[in-house]
Order: structure tokens, then sequence, then C-alpha cells
């Protein structure tokens, strides 16, 4: 009975001994299965993060060696818009390159016959003879405003005059005989106004004298200079006229004259204040 009891505490013991391992087992496996539930999810979202890497990568990588965009080809409809545009472009600048041509000075109307012809014979008679003659331009000005072209002129020596003059016409001072030069004018207005002009003062200067000119004096009514259809003296604008002027002297003066002489031409603006203001212009010339 005693042994009985004997196996009976030693099986007991034993069954508890067992039974306290159990727990501490399954304990010990309670503890350990947080932390492989952490090492896990520690794997994982290292697993993850390291995906994303890789994936961020690759993106990276492919907008780097994405092939670039190639513009597509203008329609025809741009291209003749554009076209149209370019020519138009050109046309204005074709048109703002071509002006209007600025008004010149007109070429002489009146030939060489014509002028070497005497005025003065008709009106004097006698021996008129002409002792010297310059038939191509001598003289040219331009003042800024109007611009005065000698185009030829003659000198004629008057003697024995055979026809009465009379004493209230300013050409009797040839009655005795004496010198008429003749000078062909251009006058050319380069303005886009009237400007008043005598040319009457257009003067022949020597050593000592200074001889005035006529308009009228052995000049036919269609060689008279006439500024414009109104008034003789008031150029009109952008146009050229032209006609005689003459110079009267007696045997003294055309000495004096032949000695140093010179034409004397006034600056417009001293008839005129809308001229250009200047300096008159001396040129000298041969009357031999």
């Amino acid at each position: 009975m005693k042994k009985w009891m004997s196996a009976i505490m030693i099986l007991m013991v034993a069954i508890l001994v067992a039974a306290c391992g159990s727990d501490k087992s399954a304990e010990k496996e309670t503890k350990t299965e947080p932390k492989q539930e952490q090492k896990a999810k520690k794997e994982e979202k290292q697993t993850t993060e390291k995906k994303t890497e890789e994936d961020t990568a690759a993106n990276s990588e492919g907008k780097q060696t994405e092939t670039p965009k190639t513009e597509e080809p203008k329609s025809d409809a741009s291209e003749s818009k554009q076209d149209s545009s370019t020519a138009s472009s050109e046309k204005k600048a074709e048109s703002s390159t071509k002006q209007t041509p600025k008004a010149q000075i007109a070429a002489p109307a009146i030939s060489k016959a014509a002028f070497s012809t005497s005025n003065v014979a008709p009106v004097t008679g006698g021996k008129v003879t002409t002792v010297y003659g310059n038939y191509s331009s001598s003289f040219i000005k331009d003042f800024g405003s109007l611009t005065i072209r000698v185009n030829q002129y003659k000198v004629e020596k008057v003697e024995n005059p055979t026809k009465t003059i009379s004493v209230y016409s300013p050409e009797s001072y040839m009655q005795k005989g004496g010198y008429v030069i003749t000078l062909y004018f251009s006058i050319f207005n380069q303005t886009k106004q009237n400007l008043t002009y005598k040319p009457e003062q257009i003067s022949l200067a020597g050593n000592s004298t200074v001889t005035g000119g006529s308009l009228d004096n052995f000049v036919p009514a269609k060689y008279h200079i006439k500024g414009s259809a109104s008034d003789p003296y008031v150029f009109a604008p952008e146009k050229t006229a032209e006609g005689f002027v003459t110079y009267m002297l007696d045997e003294a003066k055309f000495q004096d004259l032949k000695a140093n002489p010179r034409i004397a031409v006034p600056n417009p603006s001293k008839m005129d204040n809308k001229a250009v203001k200047g300096d008159d212009a001396v040129a000298s010339i041969q009357v031999q």
C-alpha cells in the first residue's frame, strides 16, 4: 500500500512538473510572438521602402531618357498666312523706302539759238554786236529755299543807234550807245509754300560800281520771269520759273566791270522771312 501511494505521489509530482514546464513554454512562446511580428513588420516596411525607392529611381530614369517632343509640322494654312504676313511686311518696307522723289530745278527751256537772237537791235537800231557769250550754266546757288541758276548770258555792244527811244522809257539809256548784258535765269522754289523774290535785285559788280537789273528792258513778254500767274515776284511751291534779266551800262561802267566782273545774288531771306536765312552769293564771271 505504501508503495502504491508512493507511486501515485511520484506520478502527481511528474504531472505538476510537466504542467509547469508547459506553462513556461507557452509563456515564452507568447512573449516571443510580438517580437517576431514586430520584426516581420519592420522587414516588410524596409522591403516596401526599398521598393518605393527603386520605383522612384526607375521613374526618374524614365523621365531623363524620355524622347523629346517633336513639333508637329505647320499646316498649309498657317504657312500661307505666315508667307502673306512676310510679303505684306516686305511690301511696307519697300513702300517706305520708295519715297516720293524730291522736286528738282527744271532744265532750261530756251535754246542757244533763241537766246542768241538780239532783242536790243530792234529797239535801238544801229550796230549791235555780241562781244561775249556764255551759252552753258555758269552759276548755280542753292539757298535752301530757292535755287538760282544762270543758264546763259551774253554781252551786246550798241553803236550809233538809229532809232529814237522815248525819254520816258528806261531803254532810252542806250540812245547814245553802250552795253546791254542779258542773263537767262532759272529760279526754283524748293519749298512747299509761296516765296517772294525780286530777280532784278541780282546785280553786276565791278571794281567800284554796281549795276542793278531789269525784268522789262529789252526783254520780250514771252521771256519775262513770272514767279506765278498772279504775281511775277511770288514763286510757286516746287516750281521753276525762268526768263531774262538785263543790265545797261555806259562805256565807263563797262570798263569798271571788266576790271573785276562779279555777279551778286541776294539771299532770298532778304525779301521773304519764310526763306532760309543765310549770306548773299557772289561769284566771278567773264564779260570779254
